[in-house]
């Protein structure tokens, strides 16, 4: 899927409304990834990111909701989805046990 490997939950993604318009916009941190259930009937919809919305450029109203991101759609392009910040603390962590370790 398009845009299923471009980011990790803790990582933080962009999310246009449309295509051509790069004001209408989710964007927030990844908290789950994988298939997304229906809020009420919890049956499957599609697979994405569950995202916790902390900007909304459209001003829909959207900043604290929770929000859902198709890895990919059917009038898909490219940039729909961009990663805007990623959680590289595990990375940190080893940087800095490494460094205890040979110092």
């Amino acid at each position: 899927m398009k845009f299923q490997t471009l980011a990790n939950i803790g990582d933080t993604i962009r999310s246009y409304d449309f295509q051509g318009n790069r004001e209408a916009f989710i964007q927030g941190r990844v908290i789950a990834k994988g298939w997304i259930k229906h809020p009420t009937l919890g049956y499957e919809m599609y697979e994405g990111y569950t995202i916790q919305i902390e900007k909304d450029g459209a001003d829909f109203g959207r900043e604290g909701d929770v929000g859902y991101v198709a890895f990919e759609t059917s009038l898909d392009y490219d940039g729909r989805v961009e990663l805007v910040d990623w959680d590289n603390r595990a990375e940190e962590e080893l940087a800095i046990s490494l460094m205890k370790e040979f110092a």
